[in-house]
């Protein structure tokens, strides 16, 4: 009862348009031939990407010392960041330095291209057209190693789902509710089917949710699978469902029927969708 309390405010009633002096000024004089209550889902999906990849590398052994080692801290949906550590797996072997064999220690100054001078008449700052070598850092040994390379990047999506509304009142619906806001707990539902007992003794069936009366339709099939495509490979994840109920009213004259939609939004105010 105390979670019915709370939905209350947020499913739109033709009684409450009607007592909207703005919004009741839309509806047609006559009264509606059909009124619906159809259901939107707003999904939320909060959590963490994770990469990985590997690369054989030479390293000085100064640097090979410094590298960290082990594991990357656990995923985390609120932090993210890049990590390079040795995979201690692959074993690390001490090896001559292959890239300065020419002079041992040193490699070729990349300013001179080892002709000691740059231009005709200014002497490099090597003087001899030889630096220490960048790789093994003059030692003429480096370390052959794995190094793994470690990614988490941030996944925040929010996607709308509406149910197989007439077209036109289905784009205003899509235009006007924000799956980017802030929507009350109270509206937040499990969209995945739950199995119920029947009369017949052990017997089960299976129940789609509805969302307090209001129909999700072809929306619940098309959120849910959203949810188990997105979250495939995202760590940490949390996915939020929350209901947006619709006040979908028709009006049928000979020839021709006019649909009017209404939703109310997370700040509690009952919101025409359209058609303008």
């Amino acid at each position: 009862m105390i979670d019915d309390e709370l939905v209350r405010p947020f499913l739109p009633t033709l009684q409450a348009v009607r007592g909207n002096e703005e919004l009741a000024a839309r509806l047609p004089s006559e009264e509606p031939s059909h009124v619906y209550g159809a259901a939107a889902i707003v999904i939320q999906i909060d959590g963490i990407r994770r990469e990985s990849w590997t690369d054989d590398v030479e390293l000085s052994e100064r640097l090979f010392a410094s590298y960290p080692r082990g594991s990357p801290p656990a995923p985390d949906r609120n932090t993210w960041g890049s990590y390079k550590l040795i995979d201690d797996e692959v074993p690390a072997r001490r090896q001559k330095c292959m890239m300065c064999i020419l002079q041992p220690g040193f490699s070729t100054c990349v300013a001179c291209g080892g002709t000691g001078r740059v231009g005709e008449f200014t002497q490099c700052e090597c003087t001899t057209g030889f630096v220490q070598c960048t790789t093994c850092e003059g030692t003429q040994a480096t370390i052959g190693a794995r190094v793994r390379y470690v990614n988490d990047s941030q996944v925040r999506l929010r996607h709308l789902f509406v149910p197989q509304l007439p077209k036109t009142l289905r784009s205003h619906l899509e235009q006007g509710i924000d799956p980017s806001a802030q929507y009350p707990e109270s509206l937040r539902f499990d969209p995945e089917p739950t199995m119920v007992g029947t009369a017949y003794r052990g017997a089960s069936t299976v129940r789609e949710p509805d969302f307090h009366g209001f129909f999700f339709g072809e929306a619940l099939g098309d959120a849910t699978r959203s949810i188990s495509e997105v979250t495939r490979d995202v760590i940490g994840v949390e996915a939020r469902a929350y209901g947006v109920a619709i006040l979908w009213l028709v009006y049928e004259r000979i020839g021709t029927a006019t649909h009017l939609g209404f939703f109310i939004n997370p700040e509690g105010k009952l919101t025409y969708a359209g058609p303008t």
